[in-house]
Parts: structure tokens; sequence; C-alpha cells
């Protein structure tokens, strides 16, 4: 990679749990990488928290009006969005929309549920909005994500809805990128309805481009983010593995070591003692 950005990831009291450096010409992996420590240090630091889970972001909404620049879903007084990424982008939307967004990789919001749930609780929130990205009724993984988190949330007793501007395909653009027009005409679709349109859209005529697509326009897919928790968790293993093999490896030097004095100084007291006067 050459290079990017450095998107750091915040939680409700402003502070840095995470950071992501999005790459201005993506490879491989990505236009968005985790920032690790190296994989041959002892004891590196990971992107994991404490409690195993990666960070989601927690954007508060501040704008310069105290009135949504969006609709809010009737019987909701302060609903909170749902959104894929983790930095730029809920950033933006929160700041488009006036109201607290959450972000997560992939829109992996459900695997990450003690974040999640302190995050709510922290935003007093009484609804949820998910907003998917355009063009995401399509992929059955990011659709498979959604319905998690929504059943995840719905555990909890939040009322969840969809928020839908039109957006069928990227040329709409997602929420932080569409025009101002589509803002203020936002419906709000139960996850039924939002199925039904997403099952009419969806089909073999849609070849799988979705991991191009997803890279094309800077986020991580599902299977990427499947991957890199997987990655993240064999080498953890191996790290241990690694500390312990060390652990014993420092020991058996040192025991070689010991032996290796001791036998010179058993050497030294041989060489200076006069065994004439002992018989065999």
């Amino acid at each position: 990679h050459s290079d990017g950005i450095l998107c750091p990831i915040f939680n409700p009291e402003g502070l840095i749990i995470g950071i992501q450096i999005r790459y201005h010409n993506a490879q491989r992996s990505g236009k968005y990488n985790w920032v690790a420590g190296a994989k041959n240090r002892k004891h590196r630091p990971t992107s994991h928290l404490q409690n195993s889970e990666l960070p989601i972001g927690y954007y508060n909404g501040k704008i310069s009006s105290s009135t949504p620049l969006i609709p809010i879903p009737a019987g909701m007084k302060n609903p909170v969005i749902m959104a894929e990424g983790t930095n730029i982008k809920p950033f933006r939307i929160s700041t488009r929309t006036g109201l607290i967004t959450i972000g997560a990789s992939g829109g992996c919001h459900h695997k990450s549920p003690e974040q999640l749930k302190a995050n709510l609780i922290q935003a007093e929130a009484d609804g949820v909005i998910i907003a998917p990205d355009a063009g995401s009724r399509t992929n059955k993984h990011v659709i498979s994500q959604y319905l998690q988190t929504k059943e995840l949330l719905e555990s909890w007793g939040y009322r969840v809805t969809i928020a839908w501007w039109g957006q069928d395909s990227k040329d709409v653009g997602d929420l932080d990128e569409c025009t101002i027009d589509r803002l203020s005409t936002i419906k709000y679709l139960t996850w039924e309805e939002f199925d039904c349109v997403e099952r009419s859209t969806r089909g073999d005529r849609y070849p799988d481009r979705n991991l191009e697509k997803k890279r094309e326009f800077g986020e991580p897919s599902t299977e990427e983010y499947d991957a890199f928790v997987k990655e993240q968790q064999q080498q953890e293993e191996i790290d241990e593995l690694s500390e312990e093999f060390e652990d014993k490896r420092d020991f058996f030097q040192y025991l070689n070591s010991f032996i290796r004095k001791l036998g010179k100084k058993f050497a030294k007291v041989l060489s200076n003692t006069d065994f004439t006067h002992y018989r065999l």
C-alpha cells in the first residue's frame, strides 16, 4: 500500500478506541485496513478491544441547527442510526442528519454487542434506524448482517426501522452522499417491506460483484471482515504458542548457561587440587 488517511474511531466519551488507514490506492485488502502491531512482535497490540470485539464508532450528530435534516420515524423521539463503516461515513451521516450514528465495519454491529448496547444506553435511544448502503439489497451477505443486527436490537426491546431514499443502485449514493432533496424525502420501512423490495430486485441477473464493489467504494465486505477476525484469532493463538515456546527456550538457555558455568568452576577446582597424596 501507499500513503493514506489515518482514521480514528471514537467511543461515546470521545476517546479513540481504534484506528483504520484509508489508503489512496486500494489493492487486494481494500481501502480500509485496521492498525495493529507487527505480526512478529511479542505481545503485539491488535485491533480488538479487551473484550475481543472490534471497535465500532459513535458520532453524536452535532450540527448547527437543532432540527434534524431528515424526518424522524413516527413514534420515535430520539432514534439512532446504524451505518456501515467506522469513521468517515458514520461521522458524515451524523453531521448531515443531526442524529447520533453508530458505525461498524461491513454493517456488522451485532458482532460487537457489548459496545452496541452500551452506546445505545449512552444515547438514550428509543428506536433504531438502519441505513442500508446504496445497492446493498443485491448483496445477500450484507442483508444477512442487517438482519442479524435487527434481531439483536429487537431482542433488547428496541423498535427497528429501515431508511429508504430509493437507493436501488450506487448511483443514488449512500446516506452520506445522496442529495439534500433525497434526505428530505426519506421513508421508513418495516423489515418485511424492505425484504419484499429486496427480493424483487435480487436474482441471478446480478453477478457476484460485491467484493469488487466494496473495494471500489472503500468499505470492507462481510467476507473480508470474517476473514480478518479469523486471521486475528489464529495470529493470537500463534503468538501464545510462540510466547510459551520462548519461555521454555529461555529456561533451557538459562539451564544450559548454569551448567556451563558450574562445569567451568568444577574444572577450575579440579585443576587447583593436588591429587598426589590420594590413593586409588
